[in-house]
């Protein structure tokens, strides 16, 4: 079984044994502790109160402002990251400001945002791409910083120009940090959005169905949510994942090679 295929099925698994727990604490405390969802609170709130049309208007709301403010934060953290890295003396004095910032929470960024932007969308959408630029930044920047110096030389002895050495070179060098600095961006941009959306009530999304079933102290309408949430963080992440394999495959090849070794090296 391939490598991936395992961890995939290592963590449906142990996420199935949580849910579990969960659930049969819940049934064994019923009436005991509201925090708890019964299996039979569930059914009962996806029978007759939850509305499919308008939990999958939340899911898309929430999605479409994860999406474009990671659609921004990748191209500009990338062109940042790109820019500070050309020199790997200039990154090395760069390096601890960029993650100074990159450990400012973002949801401290969002009343700023509120300031400057007014109390809209464009705010909750600021406040995404502002807090994962620097994410996106240092993954591309520690990309190039840490690639081989001998693909470089070699394009400069081969007499390349500088777009020709930008696009034969050092786009694949960067591509990898890229990518996973996105994937990282989608995973916490989800967690922005939801936050902001329950900070300053939005009309839809993920974050004010959670705020309403917390004001209607109804429990399985919150389990709903966070389940509602898992589901799209995890989609967009296995999205990424599948695009780094098609378009980074030496990165997989690398990685399961070494997987591949840890058994030989303990048997030898």
């Amino acid at each position: 079984m391939k490598t991936e295929s395992r961890r995939a099925l290592g963590a449906l698994g142990v996420g199935a044994l949580l849910v579990a727990c969960v659930l049969v604490l819940a049934e064994t405390t019923s009436g005991q502790t509201w925090a708890l969802p019964t299996v039979r609170g569930l059914w009962r709130e996806l029978r007759e109160r939850a509305v499919p049309q308008e939990l999958a208007l939340d899911l898309l709301a929430t999605a479409a402002r994860v999406l474009t403010g990671v659609a921004v934060a990748v191209p500009c953290g990338g062109a940042l990251g790109l820019a500070l890295a050309a020199q790997r003396r200039t990154w090395r004095y760069a390096e601890p400001v960029t993650e100074f910032v990159r450990a400012v929470p973002p949801a401290l960024l969002y009343p700023m945002c509120l300031l400057a932007f007014g109390y809209g969308e464009g705010a909750r959408i600021a406040t995404i791409a502002l807090g994962n630029s620097a994410l996106v930044l240092v993954h591309v920047a520690r990309s190039l910083a840490t690639a081989p110096t001998a693909r470089g030389e070699a394009a400069t002895i081969a007499g390349l120009s500088r777009w020709q050495r930008a696009r034969s070179v050092e786009f694949y060098e960067l591509l990898p940090g890229l990518l996973s600095g996105t994937r990282f961006a989608l995973a916490g941009g989800l967690v922005v959005s939801v936050v902001t959306e329950m900070l300053v009530g939005a009309r839809h999304g993920l974050g004010a169905r959670a705020q309403m079933a917390l004001i209607e102290y109804r429990p399985e309408a919150l389990w709903l949510v966070v389940a509602l949430a898992g589901a799209l963080g995890s989609a967009l992440v296995l999205a990424v994942g599948v695009l780094e394999r098609r378009w980074t495959p030496w990165v997989w090849e690398a990685e399961h090679a070494r997987d591949r070794a840890v058994p030989s090296d303990r048997s030898a």
